[in-house]
């Protein structure tokens, strides 16, 4: 896979089958959340970032289910 930014790059894989609604809206959560705590490296980003589009599927906020750990 040719990544084209460093978003592409940290995600490896995963990134192509990130929906843009999943982007979104987690974007909309890291916001409130990067506010009060920061992530030491760019895998804890990607922990959370999964965690967090984890919680908007189970509570009906985005249809797309990230699955099991795809690393």
């Amino acid at each position: 896979m040719k990544s084209s930014n460093e978003y592409a790059q940290a995600f490896g894989p995963l990134y192509a089958k990130i929906p843009k609604a999943v982007f979104a809206a987690v974007a909309f959560s890291f916001a409130g959340w990067a506010a009060g705590n920061e992530a030491k490296d760019t895998d804890q980003q990607v922990e959370r970032f999964i965690a967090e589009w984890r919680t908007l599927h189970d509570n009906g906020i985005v249809p797309q289910n990230p699955g099991k750990k795809p690393m």
